[in-house]
Protein backbone atom coordinates (compact mmCIF):
# COMPACT_ATOMS: atom_id res chain seq x y z
CA UNK A 1 0.00 0.00 0.00
CA UNK A 2 1.47 3.26 -0.97
CA UNK A 3 1.06 6.16 1.17
CA UNK A 4 2.12 9.31 -1.16
CA UNK A 5 -0.96 11.29 -2.02
CA UNK A 6 -2.42 13.46 0.19
CA UNK A 7 -5.62 11.71 2.78
CA UNK A 8 -7.73 12.80 5.22
CA UNK A 9 -8.65 11.43 8.55
CA UNK A 10 -12.04 8.86 8.09
CA UNK A 11 -15.16 11.05 8.36
CA UNK A 12 -15.13 9.09 12.00
CA UNK A 13 -12.95 11.82 13.09
CA UNK A 14 -15.42 14.36 13.15
CA UNK A 15 -17.23 12.68 16.12
CA UNK A 16 -14.04 11.83 17.87
CA UNK A 17 -12.57 15.22 17.37
CA UNK A 18 -16.17 16.97 18.68
CA UNK A 19 -16.37 14.98 21.70
CA UNK A 20 -13.02 15.46 22.64
CA UNK A 21 -13.87 19.46 22.03
CA UNK A 22 -17.05 19.05 24.24
CA UNK A 23 -14.59 17.54 27.37
CA UNK A 24 -12.69 20.83 26.80
CA UNK A 25 -15.80 22.95 27.00
CA UNK A 26 -17.38 20.66 29.45
CA UNK A 27 -17.39 23.34 32.68
CA UNK A 28 -18.98 26.49 30.45
CA UNK A 29 -21.58 23.92 29.23
CA UNK A 30 -22.67 23.05 32.61
CA UNK A 31 -22.80 26.21 33.90
CA UNK A 32 -24.95 27.88 31.23
CA UNK A 33 -27.31 24.11 30.74
CA UNK A 34 -28.02 24.45 34.55
CA UNK A 35 -28.23 28.92 34.77
CA UNK A 36 -30.61 28.62 31.67
CA UNK A 37 -33.37 30.82 31.89
CA UNK A 38 -32.29 32.75 35.24
CA UNK A 39 -30.52 35.97 33.30
CA UNK A 40 -31.77 38.64 31.92
CA UNK A 41 -30.56 40.25 28.42
CA UNK A 42 -30.42 40.50 25.18
CA UNK A 43 -28.86 37.09 24.37
CA UNK A 44 -30.46 34.30 27.21
CA UNK A 45 -28.51 32.20 28.59
CA UNK A 46 -29.70 28.92 27.03
CA UNK A 47 -28.78 30.03 23.73
CA UNK A 48 -25.49 30.70 24.60
CA UNK A 49 -25.32 26.59 25.41
CA UNK A 50 -26.68 26.17 22.14
CA UNK A 51 -24.29 28.63 20.10
CA UNK A 52 -21.75 26.45 21.90
CA UNK A 53 -23.00 23.35 20.82
CA UNK A 54 -22.56 24.74 17.32
CA UNK A 55 -19.33 26.11 17.29
CA UNK A 56 -17.94 22.92 18.30
CA UNK A 57 -19.69 21.02 15.93
CA UNK A 58 -18.78 23.47 13.20
CA UNK A 59 -14.96 23.60 14.47
CA UNK A 60 -14.97 19.72 14.44
CA UNK A 61 -16.06 19.46 10.67
CA UNK A 62 -13.52 22.44 9.73
CA UNK A 63 -10.46 20.68 11.48
CA UNK A 64 -11.33 17.19 9.38
CA UNK A 65 -11.59 18.97 6.17
CA UNK A 66 -8.28 21.42 6.97
CA UNK A 67 -6.37 18.50 8.18
CA UNK A 68 -4.06 16.12 5.72
CA UNK A 69 -1.54 13.90 5.90
CA UNK A 70 1.11 11.75 3.98
CA UNK A 71 4.26 9.28 4.10
CA UNK A 72 7.00 9.56 1.75
CA UNK A 73 9.54 7.59 2.82
CA UNK A 74 10.27 7.62 6.41
CA UNK A 75 8.69 10.76 7.10
CA UNK A 76 5.20 11.32 7.81
CA UNK A 77 3.82 14.57 6.42
CA UNK A 78 0.74 16.72 8.15
CA UNK A 79 -0.84 19.63 6.76
CA UNK A 80 -3.50 21.49 9.09
CA UNK A 81 -5.04 25.00 10.55
CA UNK A 82 -8.06 26.19 9.74
CA UNK A 83 -7.13 30.06 9.28
CA UNK A 84 -3.19 29.88 10.32
CA UNK A 85 -1.71 27.21 7.67
CA UNK A 86 0.57 24.75 9.43
CA UNK A 87 2.93 22.09 8.32
CA UNK A 88 4.34 19.67 10.32
CA UNK A 89 7.51 16.73 9.08
CA UNK A 90 8.22 13.63 11.50
CA UNK A 91 10.99 12.20 10.25
CA UNK A 92 11.70 8.56 11.47
CA UNK A 93 15.08 9.84 13.64
CA UNK A 94 13.45 12.15 15.56
CA UNK A 95 10.60 9.46 16.88
CA UNK A 96 10.58 8.22 20.15
CA UNK A 97 7.13 5.97 19.92
CA UNK A 98 4.36 5.48 17.89
CA UNK A 99 1.42 4.29 19.59
CA UNK A 100 -2.06 2.86 18.19
CA UNK A 101 -5.29 3.53 20.48
CA UNK A 102 -8.73 2.69 19.00
CA UNK A 103 -11.53 4.29 21.48
CA UNK A 104 -15.58 3.93 21.20
CA UNK A 105 -15.68 5.60 18.57
CA UNK A 106 -13.21 3.89 16.57
CA UNK A 107 -13.90 0.44 17.13
CA UNK A 108 -18.00 1.19 15.87
CA UNK A 109 -15.91 1.70 12.53
CA UNK A 110 -12.95 -0.11 12.94
CA UNK A 111 -10.61 2.66 12.91
CA UNK A 112 -7.50 3.48 15.35
CA UNK A 113 -6.31 6.65 16.95
CA UNK A 114 -2.35 7.12 15.75
CA UNK A 115 -0.07 8.89 18.10
CA UNK A 116 3.49 9.72 17.90
CA UNK A 117 5.75 11.31 20.48
CA UNK A 118 9.07 12.37 19.09
CA UNK A 119 12.59 13.92 20.89
CA UNK A 120 11.60 17.16 22.86
CA UNK A 121 7.75 17.08 22.34
CA UNK A 122 6.21 18.47 24.77
CA UNK A 123 3.75 16.96 27.52
CA UNK A 124 1.09 16.02 24.07
CA UNK A 125 1.89 13.72 21.12
CA UNK A 126 3.45 15.37 18.67
CA UNK A 127 1.34 14.36 16.17
CA UNK A 128 -2.10 12.78 16.52
CA UNK A 129 -4.37 11.15 13.81
CA UNK A 130 -7.93 10.91 15.35
CA UNK A 131 -9.09 8.27 12.66
CA UNK A 132 -6.94 5.98 10.72
CA UNK A 133 -7.62 2.33 9.29
CA UNK A 134 -5.35 0.05 10.98
CA UNK A 135 -3.41 -1.50 8.48
CA UNK A 136 -2.29 2.36 7.70
CA UNK A 137 -1.71 2.79 11.10
CA UNK A 138 0.32 -0.06 11.10
CA UNK A 139 2.10 1.22 8.05
CA UNK A 140 3.24 4.23 9.44
CA UNK A 141 4.10 2.97 12.93
CA UNK A 142 6.86 0.30 10.75
CA UNK A 143 8.25 3.42 9.18
CA UNK A 144 8.71 5.72 11.33
CA UNK A 145 9.40 3.72 14.49
CA UNK A 146 13.53 2.64 14.95
CA UNK A 147 14.36 -0.55 15.08
CA UNK A 148 17.00 -2.25 16.81
CA UNK A 149 20.47 -2.36 14.91
CA UNK A 150 20.02 -6.42 14.25
CA UNK A 151 16.68 -5.76 12.53
CA UNK A 152 17.96 -3.01 10.35
CA UNK A 153 18.85 -4.98 7.67
CA UNK A 154 15.68 -7.36 7.66
CA UNK A 155 13.95 -4.16 7.88
CA UNK A 156 15.98 -2.61 5.15
CA UNK A 157 14.30 -5.51 2.69
CA UNK A 158 10.68 -5.11 3.63
CA UNK A 159 10.70 -1.35 3.44
CA UNK A 160 10.83 -0.46 -0.27
CA UNK A 161 9.73 3.50 -2.00
CA UNK A 162 6.26 2.12 -3.37
CA UNK A 163 5.35 0.89 0.29
CA UNK A 164 6.00 -0.88 3.62
CA UNK A 165 5.78 -4.44 4.82
CA UNK A 166 3.88 -4.40 7.68
CA UNK A 167 3.42 -7.95 8.55
CA UNK A 168 3.42 -8.43 12.27
CA UNK A 169 6.53 -10.45 13.93
CA UNK A 170 5.19 -13.16 16.09
CA UNK A 171 6.12 -11.84 19.65
CA UNK A 172 9.08 -13.59 21.37
CA UNK A 173 7.34 -13.55 24.50
CA UNK A 174 4.02 -12.55 26.09
CA UNK A 175 2.48 -11.94 29.14
CA UNK A 176 -1.19 -11.56 30.15
CA UNK A 177 -2.98 -10.04 33.09
CA UNK A 178 -5.90 -12.20 33.76
CA UNK A 179 -9.06 -10.25 35.06
CA UNK A 180 -9.38 -11.33 39.01
CA UNK A 181 -5.99 -9.80 38.96
CA UNK A 182 -7.08 -6.38 37.39
CA UNK A 183 -10.07 -6.99 39.59
CA UNK A 184 -8.14 -7.40 42.59
CA UNK A 185 -5.82 -4.15 41.47
CA UNK A 186 -9.17 -2.38 41.69
CA UNK A 187 -10.33 -3.40 44.88
CA UNK A 188 -6.45 -2.43 46.47
CA UNK A 189 -6.02 0.86 44.23
CA UNK A 190 -7.16 3.80 46.84
CA UNK A 191 -9.76 4.90 44.09
CA UNK A 192 -12.62 3.82 46.14
CA UNK A 193 -11.88 6.77 48.90
CA UNK A 194 -12.16 9.39 45.86
CA UNK A 195 -15.75 7.66 44.65
CA UNK A 196 -16.70 7.55 48.16
CA UNK A 197 -15.45 11.57 48.29
CA UNK A 198 -17.40 12.24 45.16
CA UNK A 199 -20.62 10.45 46.23
CA UNK A 200 -20.85 12.53 49.77
CA UNK A 201 -20.07 15.80 47.86
CA UNK A 202 -23.14 14.40 45.65
CA UNK A 203 -25.15 13.91 48.22
CA UNK A 204 -24.73 17.01 50.10
CA UNK A 205 -25.79 19.14 47.27
CA UNK A 206 -29.06 16.90 46.04
CA UNK A 207 -30.77 19.03 48.86
CA UNK A 208 -30.52 21.99 46.98
CA UNK A 209 -32.11 20.77 43.78
CA UNK A 210 -35.12 19.36 45.82
CA UNK A 211 -38.04 21.53 47.68
CA UNK A 212 -37.32 22.23 51.10
CA UNK A 213 -40.52 20.48 52.92
CA UNK A 214 -39.35 17.42 51.30
CA UNK A 215 -35.86 17.48 52.67
CA UNK A 216 -37.17 18.82 56.40
CA UNK A 217 -39.55 15.65 56.12
CA UNK A 218 -36.94 13.18 54.44
CA UNK A 219 -34.36 14.29 57.46
CA UNK A 220 -37.18 13.99 60.21
CA UNK A 221 -37.78 10.19 58.73
CA UNK A 222 -34.13 9.47 58.91
CA UNK A 223 -33.79 10.59 62.13
CA UNK A 224 -36.49 8.24 63.30
CA UNK A 225 -34.95 5.55 62.04
CA UNK A 226 -31.85 5.52 64.26
CA UNK A 227 -28.25 6.71 63.68
CA UNK A 228 -27.61 2.67 63.14
CA UNK A 229 -29.36 3.67 60.07
CA UNK A 230 -27.57 5.87 58.61
CA UNK A 231 -23.91 4.13 59.41
CA UNK A 232 -25.88 1.32 57.68
CA UNK A 233 -26.23 4.01 54.34
CA UNK A 234 -22.65 4.42 54.75
CA UNK A 235 -21.22 1.40 54.69
CA UNK A 236 -23.31 0.47 51.90
CA UNK A 237 -21.84 3.63 50.23
CA UNK A 238 -18.39 2.42 50.69
CA UNK A 239 -19.43 -0.56 49.28
CA UNK A 240 -20.23 0.53 45.89
CA UNK A 241 -17.62 3.03 46.05
CA UNK A 242 -15.37 -0.27 46.35
CA UNK A 243 -17.28 -2.04 43.70
CA UNK A 244 -16.93 0.96 41.43
CA UNK A 245 -13.46 1.58 41.60
CA UNK A 246 -12.93 -1.96 40.70
CA UNK A 247 -15.42 -1.85 37.20
CA UNK A 248 -13.43 1.64 36.40
CA UNK A 249 -10.56 -0.58 36.65
CA UNK A 250 -11.52 -3.37 34.82
CA UNK A 251 -12.79 -0.81 32.03
CA UNK A 252 -9.60 0.81 32.15
CA UNK A 253 -7.21 -1.25 32.28
CA UNK A 254 -8.98 -4.88 30.66
CA UNK A 255 -7.54 -7.28 28.58
CA UNK A 256 -4.45 -6.02 29.47
CA UNK A 257 -1.27 -7.38 27.40
CA UNK A 258 2.75 -6.71 27.01
CA UNK A 259 4.60 -8.38 24.31
CA UNK A 260 8.02 -8.35 23.21
CA UNK A 261 9.40 -8.60 20.19
CA UNK A 262 12.66 -8.10 19.63
CA UNK A 263 13.96 -4.67 20.90
CA UNK A 264 10.37 -3.74 20.83
CA UNK A 265 8.06 -3.78 23.96
CA UNK A 266 4.53 -3.25 23.36
CA UNK A 267 1.45 -3.06 26.15
CA UNK A 268 -2.08 -3.06 25.04
CA UNK A 269 -4.80 -2.40 27.73
CA UNK A 270 -8.56 -1.32 27.39
CA UNK A 271 -11.81 -2.43 27.25
CA UNK A 272 -13.82 -0.01 25.82
CA UNK A 273 -10.97 2.03 24.62
CA UNK A 274 -8.33 -0.13 23.31
CA UNK A 275 -5.00 1.52 23.68
CA UNK A 276 -1.68 0.72 22.72
CA UNK A 277 2.07 2.12 23.31
CA UNK A 278 5.51 0.37 21.71
CA UNK A 279 8.98 1.68 23.29
CA UNK A 280 12.16 0.54 22.48
CA UNK A 281 13.73 -1.50 25.16
CA UNK A 282 17.41 0.35 24.80
CA UNK A 283 15.33 3.57 25.88
CA UNK A 284 13.83 2.34 29.08
CA UNK A 285 15.67 3.97 32.10
CA UNK A 286 13.65 3.47 35.27
CA UNK A 287 11.88 0.19 36.50
CA UNK A 288 9.52 0.60 39.56
CA UNK A 289 7.93 -1.80 41.42
CA UNK A 290 5.56 -0.31 43.84
CA UNK A 291 3.13 -1.24 46.63
CA UNK A 292 0.72 -0.10 49.29
CA UNK A 293 -0.09 -1.98 52.62
CA UNK A 294 -3.13 -3.68 51.18
CA UNK A 295 -1.34 -5.29 48.20
CA UNK A 296 1.73 -5.70 50.34
CA UNK A 297 -0.36 -8.21 52.57
CA UNK A 298 -1.37 -9.82 49.45
CA UNK A 299 2.25 -9.88 47.77
CA UNK A 300 1.14 -8.18 44.69
CA UNK A 301 3.29 -5.64 43.07
CA UNK A 302 2.32 -2.67 40.27
CA UNK A 303 5.41 -2.50 38.02
CA UNK A 304 6.39 1.71 36.04
CA UNK A 305 8.52 2.23 33.47
CA UNK A 306 9.96 5.48 32.61
CA UNK A 307 11.21 5.86 29.17
CA UNK A 308 13.55 8.06 27.29
CA UNK A 309 10.61 9.33 25.13
CA UNK A 310 7.57 7.89 24.45
CA UNK A 311 3.99 9.20 25.65
CA UNK A 312 2.31 8.11 28.80
CA UNK A 313 -1.77 8.86 29.98
CA UNK A 314 -2.56 12.26 31.15
CA UNK A 315 -1.85 12.83 34.35
CA UNK A 316 0.65 10.21 34.43
CA UNK A 317 4.43 10.72 34.25
CA UNK A 318 5.32 6.90 33.95
CA UNK A 319 4.60 3.77 31.72
CA UNK A 320 2.02 0.97 33.16
CA UNK A 321 4.09 -1.68 32.43
CA UNK A 322 1.59 -4.42 34.77
CA UNK A 323 -1.11 -2.97 36.91
CA UNK A 324 -0.52 -5.74 39.44
CA UNK A 325 1.82 -8.93 39.97
CA UNK A 326 2.03 -11.54 42.32
CA UNK A 327 5.94 -11.67 43.89
CA UNK A 328 6.02 -15.02 43.04
CA UNK A 329 5.30 -14.55 39.26
CA UNK A 330 7.06 -11.56 39.37
CA UNK A 331 10.79 -12.80 38.63
CA UNK A 332 9.96 -14.94 35.78
CA UNK A 333 8.03 -11.99 34.20
CA UNK A 334 10.98 -9.70 34.59
CA UNK A 335 13.98 -12.09 33.22
CA UNK A 336 11.72 -11.79 30.12
CA UNK A 337 12.08 -7.60 30.03
CA UNK A 338 14.84 -7.04 32.45
CA UNK A 339 16.85 -9.66 34.40
CA UNK A 340 18.68 -7.09 36.58
CA UNK A 341 15.60 -5.93 37.95
CA UNK A 342 14.36 -8.48 40.77
CA UNK A 343 13.88 -7.29 44.26
CA UNK A 344 16.93 -7.91 46.62
CA UNK A 345 17.47 -9.75 49.74
CA UNK A 346 18.61 -7.09 51.24
CA UNK A 347 19.48 -2.99 51.29
CA UNK A 348 22.00 -1.18 52.98
CA UNK A 349 19.95 0.47 55.18
CA UNK A 350 19.81 4.01 56.94
CA UNK A 351 21.97 4.64 60.16
CA UNK A 352 19.95 4.60 63.49
CA UNK A 353 20.73 8.05 64.06
CA UNK A 354 18.13 8.94 60.92
CA UNK A 355 15.36 7.61 62.57
CA UNK A 356 13.91 10.52 64.71
CA UNK A 357 14.56 12.46 61.84
CA UNK A 358 11.61 10.40 59.83
CA UNK A 359 9.76 9.92 62.96
CA UNK A 360 9.92 14.06 63.23
CA UNK A 361 8.72 14.85 59.33
CA UNK A 362 6.06 12.25 59.56
CA UNK A 363 4.59 13.53 62.82
CA UNK A 364 5.21 17.49 63.12
CA UNK A 365 1.88 18.55 62.10
CA UNK A 366 0.23 16.11 63.82
CA UNK A 367 1.56 16.73 67.72
CA UNK A 368 0.97 20.84 66.72
CA UNK A 369 -2.56 19.64 65.83
CA UNK A 370 -2.53 18.09 69.06
CA UNK A 371 -1.28 20.60 71.77
CA UNK A 372 -4.05 22.80 71.00
CA UNK A 373 -6.60 20.06 71.00
CA UNK A 374 -5.38 18.37 74.33
CA UNK A 375 -5.50 22.02 76.16
CA UNK A 376 -9.20 23.68 74.41
CA UNK A 377 -10.87 20.65 73.76
CA UNK A 378 -13.15 18.73 76.04
CA UNK A 379 -11.48 15.17 76.27
CA UNK A 380 -8.82 16.44 73.79
CA UNK A 381 -6.20 13.82 74.86
CA UNK A 382 -8.06 11.31 73.10
CA UNK A 383 -6.71 12.65 70.18
CA UNK A 384 -3.50 11.22 71.29
CA UNK A 385 -3.59 8.16 69.11
CA UNK A 386 -3.43 10.40 65.80
CA UNK A 387 0.17 11.88 66.15
CA UNK A 388 1.69 8.57 67.90
CA UNK A 389 0.16 6.64 64.79
CA UNK A 390 2.39 8.72 62.55
CA UNK A 391 4.79 8.49 64.33
CA UNK A 392 5.24 4.83 64.90
CA UNK A 393 4.52 5.25 61.18
CA UNK A 394 7.67 7.29 60.63
CA UNK A 395 9.50 4.48 62.49
CA UNK A 396 8.05 2.49 59.74
CA UNK A 397 9.24 4.63 57.03
CA UNK A 398 12.75 4.17 58.71
CA UNK A 399 12.79 0.86 58.58
CA UNK A 400 11.41 0.67 54.82
CA UNK A 401 14.15 2.73 53.48
CA UNK A 402 17.75 1.89 51.98
CA UNK A 403 19.85 1.85 48.87
CA UNK A 404 21.80 -0.72 47.35
CA UNK A 405 24.66 -0.54 44.20
CA UNK A 406 25.42 -3.33 42.11
CA UNK A 407 27.98 -3.49 39.28
CA UNK A 408 25.30 -1.78 36.89
CA UNK A 409 22.52 -0.61 38.41
CA UNK A 410 21.75 1.47 41.30
CA UNK A 411 18.60 0.23 43.69
CA UNK A 412 17.01 2.70 45.78
CA UNK A 413 13.82 1.39 48.29
CA UNK A 414 11.57 4.13 49.20
CA UNK A 415 9.01 4.04 52.44
CA UNK A 416 6.50 6.51 52.08
CA UNK A 417 2.58 5.05 52.27
CA UNK A 418 3.66 2.54 49.76
CA UNK A 419 6.83 0.30 49.03
CA UNK A 420 8.50 1.83 46.05
CA UNK A 421 12.04 0.19 44.63
CA UNK A 422 13.60 1.81 42.12
CA UNK A 423 16.02 0.10 39.61
CA UNK A 424 18.28 2.62 37.58
CA UNK A 425 20.68 1.52 35.28
CA UNK A 426 24.10 3.14 35.89
CA UNK A 427 24.74 4.13 31.77
CA UNK A 428 21.06 5.71 32.43
CA UNK A 429 21.94 8.11 35.24
CA UNK A 430 22.21 11.63 34.28
CA UNK A 431 24.06 12.87 37.54
CA UNK A 432 24.23 12.03 41.07
CA UNK A 433 23.87 14.60 43.40
CA UNK A 434 24.28 15.10 47.27
CA UNK A 435 22.58 17.47 49.51
CA UNK A 436 23.35 18.77 53.27
CA UNK A 437 21.27 20.28 55.19
CA UNK A 438 21.93 22.04 58.39
CA UNK A 439 20.38 19.43 60.89
CA UNK A 440 21.81 16.43 58.56
CA UNK A 441 25.09 18.02 58.70
CA UNK A 442 25.19 17.97 62.48
CA UNK A 443 24.22 14.04 62.61
CA UNK A 444 26.39 13.19 59.08
CA UNK A 445 23.66 12.22 57.06
CA UNK A 446 23.23 13.41 53.13
CA UNK A 447 20.18 13.56 50.64
CA UNK A 448 21.45 11.32 47.78
CA UNK A 449 19.22 12.18 44.07
CA UNK A 450 19.58 10.37 40.93
CA UNK A 451 18.21 11.66 37.98
CA UNK A 452 17.35 10.11 34.62
CA UNK A 453 15.24 11.03 31.24
CA UNK A 454 11.69 10.44 31.93
CA UNK A 455 8.90 10.92 29.42
CA UNK A 456 8.94 15.15 28.84
CA UNK A 457 9.79 16.09 32.86
CA UNK A 458 12.44 13.53 33.71
CA UNK A 459 12.84 11.81 37.74
CA UNK A 460 14.67 12.51 39.82
CA UNK A 461 15.07 9.58 42.81
CA UNK A 462 16.28 10.18 46.09
CA UNK A 463 16.69 8.89 49.70
CA UNK A 464 17.15 10.95 52.70
CA UNK A 465 19.46 10.70 55.07
CA UNK A 466 21.79 8.59 53.91
CA UNK A 467 24.91 7.35 55.94
CA UNK A 468 28.06 9.63 55.46
CA UNK A 469 30.40 6.57 54.92
CA UNK A 470 27.82 5.01 51.92
CA UNK A 471 27.12 8.24 50.65
CA UNK A 472 30.79 8.34 49.94
CA UNK A 473 30.57 4.76 48.35
CA UNK A 474 27.79 5.28 46.18
CA UNK A 475 29.70 8.12 44.76
CA UNK A 476 32.63 6.47 44.13
CA UNK A 477 30.85 3.47 42.61
CA UNK A 478 29.23 6.60 40.12
CA UNK A 479 32.69 7.61 39.18
CA UNK A 480 34.17 4.44 38.02
CA UNK A 481 31.53 5.12 34.84
CA UNK A 482 32.98 8.71 34.30
CA UNK A 483 36.48 7.16 34.49
CA UNK A 484 36.06 4.14 32.38
CA UNK A 485 34.46 6.92 29.64
CA UNK A 486 37.35 9.18 29.70
CA UNK A 487 39.90 6.10 29.39
CA UNK A 488 37.81 5.01 26.21
CA UNK A 489 37.86 8.28 24.93
CA UNK A 490 41.65 8.84 25.04
CA UNK A 491 42.23 5.15 23.43
CA UNK A 492 39.90 6.62 20.49
CA UNK A 493 42.45 9.45 20.15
Amino acid sequence: MTMNEWRRMHPAAIVTVFFRQLKDFLFPLIITFFAGGTASGPLPVNWIFLLLLLFIVVSSIMKWIFFRYRLIERELQIHYGIFVKKERFIRSQRVQSVDITAGIIQRMFGLVRLNIETAGGGAEAEASIQAIRREEAAIIQAALIQKSPHTADEEAEDFSGDGISAEPAEPSFSWKVPMRTIFTAGLTSGRAGIIFAALAGLYSQVGNFLPDAWVEQSIGVLIELSYWFIIGGLLVTALLSWLASSAWTLVQHGNFEVNRTGNDLEITWGLLERKQITLQMHRITCIRFISNPARQALGMWAVYIDSAGGSTERGQNSIMLLPLIHQKQLHTFMDQIDDTALIPEKVNKLPKRAARRYMFRASVFWWLVFIPTAIWVPYGWAAAAVPLFFTWWGWICYKGSGMKVEDKQLIVRERAWSVIYNFVPKRRIQYLENTQSFFQRRRRLYTISASVISSVTGRTVYLRDVDEKDEAAYFSWYQKTWDHDAKTQRKGF
